[in-house]
């Protein structure tokens, strides 16, 4: 990957000036086969050959097989209407630091100093001692069915009392669970999205569930009683599981 900047022939002072630059470009791309993709904004393709890229304001963050196809086609067809400052290592994007791993096909994402110079930034006084969360963590034990409560000397519950907790828990921790993953679900799909266009499509997203009823109403393996208990948008899930876009255990 590499990064491209444009750094004159924008237009500035107007209002409408991002869009009369975006329009400008894309006139001017498409003469050599670069077209924004579908669905995802701030995404080229071009017609045939495997160069794609990413637009946000005048950075270009471009993946490419083959360095003739980004440097002697798509960097020659923005050097003729614009200057521009190239990197080709794509160390930073967006204020983004990026460490490439091309061997082990990884990437890490920082932003070195960030919080440390936002502390400085709105005067925050450093505690006396460190204070690295607001109260105590308590580390989650993930993977297990049950997590048990710290026991209190409360009177224990009569069966009746005991019957009533678990059904209001029941139907809260339901709806609780099934509204997280139905927002982690939402979150994935964009992402999914550009990703096809990208030429990467993906097998079913994995999520997991902490709650067997929630399990089940997605799975089509529990029936639930009371259809109104549950949020209508919570089923958009369900059909995203049927599409085979979800795998949810």
């Amino acid at each position: 990957m590499i990064l491209a900047e444009i750094r004159t022939g924008m237009y500035h002072g107007l209002p409408q000036a991002g869009r009369l630059a975006y329009i400008k470009l894309i006139k001017h791309l498409v003469i050599d086969g670069y077209f924004p993709t579908g669905q995802t904004p701030g995404l080229f393709k071009h017609l045939l050959r495997p160069v794609s890229f990413s637009l946000v304001v005048n950075d270009f963050g471009i993946k490419y097989v083959g360095k003739e196809h980004a440097a002697d086609h798509l960097l020659q067809c923005l050097e003729k209407e614009y200057p521009l400052t190239i990197d080709w290592e794509g160390k930073i994007f967006c204020g983004i630091h990026l460490k490439w791993d091309y061997d082990e096909r990884t990437v890490e994402l920082s932003m070195p100093n960030y919080v440390k110079n936002a502390l400085t930034r709105f005067k925050h006084p450093p505690p006396r001692l460190p204070q690295h969360s607001p109260h105590k963590w308590t580390p989650p034990k993930y993977g297990q069915k049950q997590q048990f409560a710290t026991l209190t000397d409360h009177p224990p519950l009569t069966p009746a009392q005991r019957k009533h907790v678990q059904e209001v828990v029941g139907v809260f921790l339901q709806e609780a669970e099934t509204g997280a993953g139905f927002i982690n679900a939402k979150d994935a799909v964009p992402i999914r999205t550009t990703l096809a266009e990208l030429g990467h499509s993906q097998g079913p997203t994995s999520l997991q569930f902490d709650n067997k009823c929630a399990t089940g109403i997605i799975n089509d393996t529990v029936t639930q009683r009371r259809s109104k208990a549950m949020d209508m948008r919570f089923y958009w899930l369900r059909d995203r599981r049927r599409q085979k876009q979800f795998h949810v255990a």
